[in-house]
């Protein structure tokens, strides 16, 4: 038999829906020490990666999997279906670009450093040659995305408890495309780039030793602590700034 509901009884469900436009995006500086020199001879530091690039994210996507199959007849008029391989999507990620272009410089130069293994630095060397290096010398297990809510928050900024978040944290990811950035005369815009990426695996839940210590990673106990491992007062600054309406992008970039 249906259930007749009035709008005290949808409040609960409807009312508390996850907003698209609360999350951060985080590159860990903890990358291969020859990797971090290279990015660093070339104007990008280590605080611009592990602060700045993340916060110019202004649009990423929660990573896609699927599961491929193999379809079995063995049974007579039976077909079943059988699971085989996890397979992950391409990750892909649009950032604002500094005035410095230090954004287009980190992932030029991280692709630039996976196809400089012949040694020779010059370019323009008429004996120039690309050599592909080894993947520990240019992939990032550090990587993660956090989707949050603001429903949680205090007054003062130090105590925010961010209790509803997800996190996912990619193993072995490193860019791999990098597409065409249109310029033109006219209307001022903001310039900004998108990056492909490929990754070995991504994990939803927490990581850190910490919680896995307490038992609480990955998704034990549905991820509803305390925050820890988040970065409150970043999280916190761009939760202010989202309910404020101002673009996230003029902190950055005059145009």
């Amino acid at each position: 038999m249906a259930r007749v509901l009035t709008l005290e009884d949808v409040k609960p469900l409807i009312g508390n829906l996850a907003r698209s436009n609360y999350y951060q995006f985080r590159f860990s500086n903890t990358i291969n020490t020859e990797l971090s020199g290279y990015l660093l001879s070339r104007g990008v530091d280590p605080f611009f990666i592990s602060n700045d690039v993340g916060l110019l994210c202004n649009a990423a996507t929660l990573p896609g999997s699927s599961l491929a199959n193999t379809e079995s007849y063995n049974h007579v008029g039976v077909k079943e279906s059988f699971a085989h391989t996890l397979q992950y999507d391409q990750l892909k990620l649009e950032f604002y670009c500094d005035n410095e272009y230090k954004t287009l410089k980190y992932f030029e130069n991280w692709i630039g450093f996976i196809t400089s293994g012949s040694g020779i630095l010059d370019n323009g060397d008429p004996n120039y040659y690309r050599e592909l290096r080894y993947p520990e010398e240019y992939k990032n297990n550090t990587c993660k995305v956090i989707k949050f809510e603001n429903d949680n928050r205090s007054v003062d900024a130090k105590s925010l408890n961010i209790r509803r978040f997800m996190d996912y944290s990619f193993i072995g990811l490193y860019p791999t495309d990098i597409y065409e950035t249109p310029l033109q005369y006219g209307e001022s815009n903001i310039m900004s780039i998108t990056v492909g990426f490929s990754y070995d695996r991504h994990i939803q839940g927490r990581i850190n030793s910490i919680d896995i210590f307490n038992g609480i990673n990955n998704s034990l106990q549905s991820n509803m602590g305390g925050g820890n491992g988040l970065d409150v007062n970043q999280i916190s600054n761009t939760i202010n700034l989202l309910n404020s309406g101002v673009d996230l992008a003029r902190r950055f970039i005059n145009i």
